[in-house]
């Protein structure tokens, strides 16, 4: 009897031999992208730009209000008045000689020549250069300063001097009695009649070391 060779299973191939029912499946991995890349990608983002675009609107906007708001402040800064003296203005003796204070310190009157004019408190200092033909028709120059204690008064239409000294060339003047005049705003007074209704108005704002040569 024949001997059968034993019954053998055809082999695997070795792929199969080592594979385990359990072998666990990872899916493949995606590729990281750069930070750079996700900060591009989001700047190329219509909703980005838009963004940016209305920021800088907005920016501008802003720019463009600060330099408006400090153009208008410095206008009101220079369109405030700066404060005058009280002794600016037009102002008449009772002969109606007028004299104008201006606010550069200039002072001019109807029959000298132009003068400047100073103020500490209530001193007046007033310095005329005085030019006329001397006996040999030369023209002569001559320094007048005049310091005068003013007073306003209440309602600031009129206006009291004291002459306290006189000086020409430097030489000071004898002032034999207290030299007092009264002179009243043109604005109340614009010729030598009114100035004599108006003028008795402030007799009683005379000052005390003042009496009225006019």
């Amino acid at each position: 009897m024949t001997e059968e060779p034993p019954h053998t299973q055809p082999e695997q191939p070795s792929s199969s031999v080592n594979a385990s029912p359990h072998a666990m499946y990872y899916a493949p991995q995606s590729k990281k992208r750069q930070f750079s890349e996700v900060v591009r990608n989001v700047q190329n983002h219509s909703a980005y730009k838009k963004g940016k675009e209305v920021l800088l609107e907005k920016k501008t906007l802003y720019s463009i209000g600060v330099a408006l708001f400090i153009i208008l402040a410095l206008t009101l800064i220079f369109m405030i008045p700066e404060p005058t003296e009280p002794i600016e203005g037009e102002w008449m003796k009772a002969d109606g000689e007028v004299y104008t204070f201006k606010g550069n310190g200039q002072m001019m009157s109807g029959i000298q020549m132009t003068s400047a004019w100073t103020t500490d408190g209530s001193q007046l200092t007033v310095i005329t250069e005085l030019n006329y033909m001397d006996e040999s028709n030369k023209v002569t120059s001559r320094l007048v300063v005049q310091n005068i204690q003013f007073t306003i008064t209440e309602d600031e239409n009129a206006m009291w001097w004291s002459w306290q000294s006189v000086l020409i060339d430097d030489q000071e003047q004898d002032i034999a009695e207290p030299q007092c005049a009264l002179l009243l705003r043109t604005s109340i007074a614009e010729n030598t009649y009114e100035y004599s209704v108006v003028s008795d108005n402030y007799n009683n704002e005379k000052p005390e070391s003042c009496t009225q040569n006019a």
